[in-house]
């Protein structure tokens, strides 16, 4: 019973100095190895986390940008510049409305047709832009009610028509009860616009010449006198002697 105390742990010994022995060869053998993987494990980690942390920051800060920018060009800059596809779509069909709000305006001293029609055909490009991007009804059919309001500025009718109705068929795909109904209400009133309204010939006003001073005055008819004669006086006749 003693003996086998004594060769108990010993033998323990050897199997633990054995496992020490393996991993150090081991560990030797392949430990720079184990290094290389962990070490490219954690920073594949980090490196992951920081993308998904950015990427998450850029989507909200895109969607900032989107709902502060205020002009057409702010909103060509953003859409060029963004990584979310969604964000780039809507600022372009963004930019497009502004482009035809400013060039849906009478043409003033400042502002000259020719830049007014610049904006139009910047409105039409923005469109059209969207539409060669996605093919999301929401978004087409938006676009193509974009461009049926700059066919109706430059006075293309029958565009116009075309427009609204593919706008129409865009809607029928996402039920887009709104936009089609908006569509089928220009569609009606596109022959009343088209038609132009005649106003009657100005009438000439008479000049006032000036009076000859040589001709001869005209002769002014006398009126009539119209005052009634005073009633003649009748005097009593003479009374009779008796």
């Amino acid at each position: 019973m003693d003996d086998k105390r004594r060769t108990e742990p010993k033998f323990r010994d050897e199997e633990l100095q054995e496992a020490v022995d393996r991993i150090q060869i081991f560990w030797e053998r392949y430990g720079s190895s184990v290094m290389i993987f962990i070490t490219v494990l954690f920073l594949g980690i980090a490196a992951y986390t920081f993308v998904t942390k950015n990427a998450a920051n850029k989507h909200e800060n895109s969607w900032g940008d989107l709902a502060s920018a205020a002009n057409p060009a702010g909103l060509q800059n953003l859409a060029a510049e963004t990584g979310n596809s969604t964000v780039r779509i809507l600022a372009i069909l963004r930019s497009g409305d502004g482009f035809l709000a400013e060039g849906s305006i009478p043409p003033t001293d400042e502002v000259t047709q020719e830049a007014l029609d610049q904006k139009l055909k910047d409105a039409a490009a923005a469109y059209s832009k969207v539409l060669s991007l996605t093919k999301v009804p929401e978004f087409t059919a938006n676009a193509q009610l974009g461009l049926a309001a700059v066919a109706e500025s430059q006075s293309d009718w029958a565009a116009a028509k075309g427009y609204y109705e593919q706008a129409i068929l865009a809607a029928d795909l996402a039920e887009l009860t709104a936009i089609k109904e908006q569509a089928e209400a220009r569609i009606e009133l596109l022959p009343q616009i088209e038609s132009k309204i005649e106003f009657a010939p100005e009438t000439a006003l008479p000049t006032m010449g000036t009076p000859d001073a040589t001709a001869a005055p005209t002769k002014t008819a006398t009126p009539a006198d119209t005052t009634a004669s005073p009633a003649p006086i009748i005097e009593p006749a003479p009374a009779e002697n008796q």
